[in-house]
C-alpha cells in the first residue's frame, strides 16, 4: 500500500500576484537645531542669565563642564523654559521663527521624477525639534487635504528624494552639538514623534532608506 501510494503524481501549481501601486508611507523630517535663526539665538541669550544662575548649572561638577556638555544642558533649559511660558508656547506662530522653514532648507524635491515643493508637506511643531514637516500625510501647508501618493515600484528613483540645508555651521556650533536632520518613515495613523522611531542623518552624506 505505501509503495502505491507514493507512485502518485503530485501537480503544484504556484501563482504570484503584485498590486499595481502601493500606498507611499508618510516621510517626518526635523532639523536637529531647534534654535537655528537669528530669533532662536536671541531667544537663547535671553535665558543665559537665568540658565547660568539656576541649580541645573550650579550643581554641575567642575569636572562635567564640558563645552559640548554645557551646550546639551543649556537647550534642555531652553526648551523647558519655552514649555513653562505659557504665553510663548501658545504663539505657535512665533516659536516657529526660532527654526529654518522647510523653504529655507528645501534645495531640492522630487517624488519619482516629478518636482515637488515645500507647500506640499504639512507643518507641526515638536517640543524636541521644533518645525516639523510632513510629506505625504493627506494634508499639505495650508492644512487643506490633499491626495495620498503611491508608487509601482520600490527604487531610489520613484520615491522621495530631498536636498537639504541644515542652517549655517558658525551659527550652528554656538547652539548645538549635532547638526543634521531627524527623519521618519511610518504611516498616516502615527501621531507621537519619538527619537526611537526615526533614523537621525548627519550632514555632508547621501543616504537612501528603504
Amino acid at each position: 500500500m505505501i509503495q502505491q501510494y507514493f507512485q502518485f503524481s503530485v501537480s503544484t501549481t504556484n501563482n504570484s500576484f503584485r498590486n499595481l501601486t502601493t500606498e507611499f508611507p508618510v516621510v517626518t523630517l526635523c532639523n536637529f537645531n531647534f534654535f537655528s535663526t537669528i530669533n532662536g539665538k536671541e531667544y537663547l541669550k535671553s535665558i543665559d542669565k537665568e540658565f547660568t544662575n539656576s541649580d541645573v548649572y550650579k550643581n554641575m561638577p567642575r569636572d562635567s563642564k564640558s563645552k559640548t556638555k554645557l551646550i546639551q544642558l543649556r537647550l534642555k533649559y531652553a526648551k523647558s523654559a519655552l514649555y513653562k511660558n505659557q504665553t510663548l508656547w501658545k504663539n505657535v506662530s512665533w516659536i516657529r521663527t526660532f527654526g529654518y522653514e522647510l523653504k529655507d532648507m528645501m534645495l531640492s524635491c522630487y517624488f519619482g521624477s516629478e518636482p515637488c515643493n515645500d507647500t506640499e508637506f504639512e507643518y507641526f511643531f515638536d517640543i524636541n525639534y521644533g518645525n516639523c514637516y510632513k510629506y505625504n500625510s493627506g494634508l499639505n501647508s495650508s492644512n487643506q487635504s490633499t491626495s495620498i501618493l503611491s508608487v509601482i515600484s520600490p527604487g531610489d528613483t520613484t520615491g522621495l528624494q530631498l536636498g537639504l540645508y541644515v542652517g549655517q555651521e558658525e551659527l550652528s556650533n554656538i547652539i548645538t552639538y549635532s547638526s543634521g536632520i531627524y527623519l521618519a518613515i511610518h504611516n498616516k495613523s502615527f501621531k507621537s514623534l519619538l527619537p526611537t522611531n526615526g533614523f537621525n542623518i548627519p550632514t555632508g552624506i547621501n543616504t537612501n532608506i528603504g
